[in-house]
């Protein structure tokens, strides 16, 4: 069968590389509410898309109010609603998503 790994650490200090999927939803509130700047995120955008580029496929969650031009080409980025208001989004990366 597959194995697959779960893995409970600060995720900066992992290296995605061997791994054959990742899988980011980096923290999107703070003590004030909701986090608006990706770099704010925890772990921020930066660190987390260049975490899906060193994996074959990745997967990360966002806040669905992104800022379009934070969103790499490399990515394909997915917005989903529920009754007709947007719930959240995430950029696909890597074989057989963008």
């Amino acid at each position: 069968g597959e194995l697959i790994e779960v893995r409970c650490a600060d995720v900066t200090e992992i290296d995605t590389a061997p791994y054959d999927a990742v899988f980011v939803d980096p923290a999107r509130r703070g003590g004030r509410g909701r986090i608006f700047d990706p770099e704010a995120y925890s772990p921020p955008l930066s660190w987390a898309t260049a975490a899906a580029l060193k994996a074959p496929r990745a997967a990360l969650k966002i806040a669905p109010g992104i800022p379009h031009e934070a969103i790499g080409p490399e990515a394909e980025a997915e917005w989903i609603s529920d009754g007709g208001d947007v719930k959240e989004a995430v950029l696909w990366y890597g074989e057989g998503f963008a």
